[in-house]
């Protein structure tokens, strides 16, 4: 298929024929195929009158979608959403097993981040109610925003979840604080005890809220994160994220940073007592605090890399980023922690290694990819183009001594080019040098040969 559009000044000008014909069409994979490369085109495009063919493009391509699958779960029928609107990715489905619920039952949740940053829930009745909706409303849902959805969700499918303050709860809904599953006082202060320490390792000001959702699942929220806990099968009770707070708060890092070196001084140890294993243990204890003390005040050298006693790798921070940035992993919150120190360590020690003509080492091209997007928002704030909570404050005092570390770098004159880079220059010219010597030695041979079968061809 292949609509004609017609272009005058930036408008479309046969608009109500397009749209009646895509409206009559009977879409198969081909189509289908075509009409995603125009939205394309159009999204992409500097047409004025495009929106109302837009909307006609992703209503078909929706009915498509749905018609292609069979009964949707609610993660699918809200991927199918997406496709075609980005809006809705401010909404999510959190999905959370039968094995880590009080309930012995499996949950899905609607949530939406709000522009304010504010996170809003909802219960859903089942596993494939969102998906059952879509199926009659695709076409109406494809040009809806996030807001309208989560709205329409909220007033008709779904239960919405009313936090109180983990103080009030029992006074002003002491019937849905009695529909907890789990209900020991005990039990309770434990997991308001583990919020709240949560919410000081991410530096989270806000009170802690507390709700309980129709299945009788008790769930805490703080600031933008949501949690909530099951007993496991060792009869521990385990809090689970359900949703993550925002880069954009505050985050008080530097607590973060202190429980990743604890979490470091308990490796130094283990690690320290398998290697002098025969060594007295006070010796022991001295050893490892000296360790620890050095990681603390960021005083070591780049050699120290290869150190057992240095749980610091390049490898295992480049893994962590690339699952992170490019695979869109959700990482635990060591493995976050891990990345924070990580960036810190090659930001401190970045003039370290070009006093030893280390500059454009490997450490640096992993700290410039990892600092590239955030010293642009970095700019920008300062330029007054962005909000001044785009970035956390750990971010920016990354970018700050990123920026310091490399002018003095340049006011130090310490960018000299490494010998072996200028090695690899040689060694490619070489290369380059010798192939083109083997080709004309093979054009040189092709030459002969065609010479000497043109001679015995000739009939003496």
């Amino acid at each position: 298929m292949n609509l004609d559009i017609k272009i005058d000044n930036n408008q479309i000008t046969n608009l109500a024929e397009l749209i009646q014909e895509i409206e009559h069409m009977i879409i198969t994979l081909n189509e289908a195929e075509y009409l995603e490369t125009l939205l394309n085109k159009l999204n992409y495009g500097d047409f004025k009158n495009k929106e109302e063919l837009v909307h006609c493009i992703r209503a078909k391509l929706m009915d498509y979608q749905v018609g292609t699958k069979q009964e949707m779960d609610n993660r699918t029928a809200l991927e199918t959403l997406q496709m075609y609107n980005e809006d809705l990715k401010k909404l999510s489905i959190i999905e959370t097993a039968k094995d880590k619920n009080d309930t012995g039952k499996d949950i899905d949740y609607v949530a939406i981040r709000h522009d304010n940053g504010e996170i809003e829930m909802l219960v859903c009745a089942g596993k494939s109610t969102l998906g059952r909706y879509i199926e009659n409303q695709a076409s109406h849902l494809a040009n809806l925003n996030a807001e309208e959805i989560f709205h329409y969700f909220k007033e008709t499918v779904h239960q919405d979840l009313k936090f109180y303050r983990t103080d009030e709860i029992e006074k002003k809904n002491p019937d849905l604080a009695k529909r907890a599953q789990v209900r020991e006082e005990d039990i309770k202060a434990m997991e308001e005890h583990a919020v709240e320490e949560y919410a000081r390792k991410y530096g989270l000001s806000d009170k802690v809220y507390v709700t309980v959702d129709s299945f009788g699942e008790r769930i805490y929220s703080v600031s933008d994160a949501i949690l909530k806990f099951y007993t496991n099968e060792v009869g521990e009770r385990v809090m689970q994220t359900l949703v993550k707070p925002t880069i954009n708060q505050e985050i008080n890092e530097y607590d973060s940073l202190l429980n990743e070196l604890d979490e470091m001084e308990s490796k130094v140890t283990k690690e320290t007592s398998e290697i002098n294993a025969n060594l007295n243990q006070e010796m022991e204890d001295v050893s490892v605090e000296f360790e620890v003390e050095k990681l603390k005040k960021k005083d070591f050298d780049e050699e120290q890399l290869d150190s057992p006693n240095f749980s610091f790798s390049l490898k295992e921070l480049q893994d962590l980023i690339v699952k992170k940035s490019e695979m869109d992993m959700e990482l635990t919150e060591n493995e976050l922690g891990y990345i924070a120190y990580g960036i810190r360590f090659l930001i401190d020690t970045m003039v370290d290694r070009a006093e030893k003509n280390q500059c454009e080492v490997l450490e640096d091209y992993v700290l410039e990819d990892y600092m590239k997007p955030i010293l642009e928002v970095y700019e920008e704030i300062e330029k007054g183009y962005r909000s001044n909570l785009d970035l956390s404050e750990f971010d920016k005092a990354l970018a700050k001594d990123y920026i310091d570390n490399k002018e003095k770098i340049v006011t130090m004159d310490l960018i000299k080019k490494p010998k072996m880079l200028e090695y690899s220059f040689q060694a490619k010219d070489e290369t380059k040098a010798s192939g083109i010597t083997t080709v004309i030695l093979v054009l040189e041979i092709i030459l002969i040969a065609f010479f000497v079968f043109f001679l015995l061809s000739l009939d003496f």
